[in-house]
C-alpha cells in the first residue's frame, strides 16, 4: 500500500523531470516484487528446493537470507531454474 502510494506520488508530482521519475518508479516496482516474492505466504510454494535443502541439512527450518544466499551458491542450476520457474508461474503468468 505504502510503495502504491509513493509510485502514485511519483508519477504525478515529477513530471518536469522524466529520467528522474523513472528511477524512483522503477526502484519502487523492484521493491514491490521482491517484498512480493518473499513474503512468508509464498516461500514454501516457491522455494521448495531450498526449504528441502534446510531439512537435509538438519538447520533451523526458518526463511533466513543468510542461509539461503548459501543455498544459492551451492545449489546446482536445474534447481534453481526450477525455482525461477515457481516465480516466473505464480507472479508473472496470467491465468
Amino acid at each position: 500500500m505504502v510503495v502504491g502510494h509513493v509510485f502514485s506520488k511519483a508519477h504525478k508530482e515529477i513530471s518536469e523531470n522524466i529520467s528522474l521519475r523513472s528511477q524512483i518508479k522503477l526502484e519502487l516496482f523492484c521493491c514491490h516484487l521482491i517484498n512480493r516474492i518473499f513474503e512468508k505466504e509464498y516461500r514454501r510454494e516457491i522455494f521448495v528446493h531450498y526449504f528441502d535443502w534446510l531439512k537435509a541439512e538438519a538447520k533451523d527450518r526458518k526463511f533466513a537470507f543468510a542461509t539461503f544466499r548459501d543455498w544459492i551458491k551451492i545449489e546446482n542450476s536445474d534447481k534453481l531454474v526450477q525455482t525461477v520457474e515457481l516465480m516466473n508461474e505464480k507472479f508473472y503468468k496470467k491465468k
